[in-house]
């Protein structure tokens, strides 16, 4: 049997559970929502990681790998809005640069 690209079968067991893609976006949502959900996500992943890493300076009972993994959650998501206002401001200059 062959799945769509859109569905996963797990099997756990004796179950089989069928996960299918969804779109992650909300219908109806305006961009500049859409754009300001981001940017809090990263902005509550660089307080995690602060968190942690505050916990792991002060003794607190924490691992290492815990912290590693939240810097580079943070780390990932700064680098990835960084690059998508990149895109977005190029864009923006071209069509300012567009003759009408």
């Amino acid at each position: 049997m062959i799945n769509g690209i859109n569905s996963i079968d797990l099997v756990a067991g004796d179950k089989t559970l069928t996960h299918a893609a969804k779109p992650t976006v909300e219908l109806g949502k305006s961009f500049s929502d859409m754009l300001s959900d981001a940017i809090s996500k990263v902005g509550e992943l660089e307080k995690d990681s602060q968190t942690k890493q505050l916990a792991f300076a002060n003794g607190e009972n924490i691992e290492l790998h815990e912290v590693v993994i939240a810097m580079e959650k943070a780390s990932i998501a700064m680098e990835l809005a960084m690059t998508l206002r990149n895109k977005v401001m190029d864009a923006y200059q071209e069509i300012i640069r567009m003759n009408v």
